[in-house]
């Protein structure tokens, strides 16, 4: 199984300053795979240009967090999914046992798709980045809790002492805030697809200063709960602002939040991959995939694979899973995602 042009979807920057192309990952499915920079990896270079981003998925193993130590790089050819296994029971001439479990739950029903969207609407953000030389990033983001702060990739805007970042809500999305990096893993390449690097794709903001009458009373946060896991096959709804198809003076004006649904194809225990969706491409960085019968966070978008085109139909989405992110700050800060935030850094 081989993904051939990774791009990171962090962040759409026009200029294309983040897309990686023609690597091969030996691992999930066998697709082409980009990187999503700011959300999906598009820059403003002097005029707003176009860009581009996808991983699979297996049950999770049961997988121990981010050691304390700094993992050592390796290649993603080096990791490969196991073999799913089945077992083919025999019959015997005994009477099977009888089934005292209590009786599983009737399936819950999906949430009203007008409720739906609007539930993920009020969690994701639009993030502008600027990263010098003219350039800006566009990703996505999501409110961590009411005090401002959110999530989105690292590959969004990594340099040591980046610039305020510009918070838009909205859909169209409309100045809302100016945020502050609070948080990015110490090792964390920009360049580096290296398997114990790409699952560390993440960074947290801290808004510092409202624009306009919004306050964080205006904002709602949403719960990652390390511990949860979709099953292969199951739907998700993906959340995000993909502006690859977009012109700049679109992206600035008329930006909107994308909604679409993706199926789980394959996953470990850092990342999941599923189908394609509308919010496969460049800009969707940072978005998020829910589950849409419970609302509940089930990752963080931040690259895309290709087929042999560059069609965004041909795309599989690759998110981080809640454990992923979770292990990720607690390697850096000895403390879990919730219980960092607790301390307001």
């Amino acid at each position: 199984m081989k993904y051939v042009g990774l791009f990171i979807v962090g962040g759409l920057i026009f200029a294309e300053a983040a897309v990686f192309l023609g690597v091969e990952i030996p691992f999930l499915s066998s697709v082409n795979m980009k990187h999503p920079s700011p959300s999906t990896a598009t820059t403003i270079h002097n005029s707003f240009e176009e860009s581009d981003t996808s991983i699979t998925n297996t049950k999770p193993a049961e997988q121990s967090s981010f050691s304390d130590t700094k993992p050592e790089p390796a290649e993603i050819k080096d990791i490969s999914f196991a073999e799913n296994h089945t077992v083919t029971p025999s019959f015997t001439d005994t009477e099977p046992e009888k089934d005292t479990s209590p009786s599983k739950p009737v399936p819950t029903a999906r949430i009203p798709q007008k409720e739906l969207y609007n539930f993920g609407a009020s969690h994701v953000v639009n993030l502008f980045c600027e990263l010098g030389d003219r350039e800006v990033a566009i990703a996505t983001g999501v409110i961590l809790n009411d005090a401002g702060y959110i999530l989105t990739n690292a590959h969004v805007a990594y340099a040591e002492n980046p610039k305020p970042c510009l918070i838009r809500r909205g859909s169209p999305a409309q100045n809302f805030a100016i945020a502050e990096r609070i948080f990015i893993p110490s090792d964390f390449s920009g360049t580096s697809l290296a398997y114990a690097n790409i699952v560390r794709d993440i960074a947290i903001w801290k808004i510092t200063t409202f624009i306009g009458n919004n306050t964080l009373a205006d904002l709602s946060p949403l719960e990652i709960n390390p511990l949860y896991a979709p099953s292969i096959n199951s739907p998700l709804s993906t959340f995000s602002y993909p502006a690859e198809l977009l012109g700049s003076e679109a992206i600035v004006r008329h930006l909107h939040l994308s909604f679409s649904e993706t199926i789980v194809r394959a996953q470990d225990a850092f990342i999941i991959e599923s189908t394609q969706g509308i919010g496969s491409q460049k800009g969707s960085s940072g978005g998020i995939i829910i589950n849409p019968f419970t609302g509940t966070f089930a990752g963080l978008i931040f690259a895309i694979n290709e087929g042999e085109s560059s069609s965004i139909t041909e795309r599989n989405l690759f998110s981080l899973t809640p454990l992923a992110i979770d292990a990720t700050v607690r390697a850096e800060t000895g403390k879990s995602l919730k219980e960092f935030l607790a301390g307001n850094p």
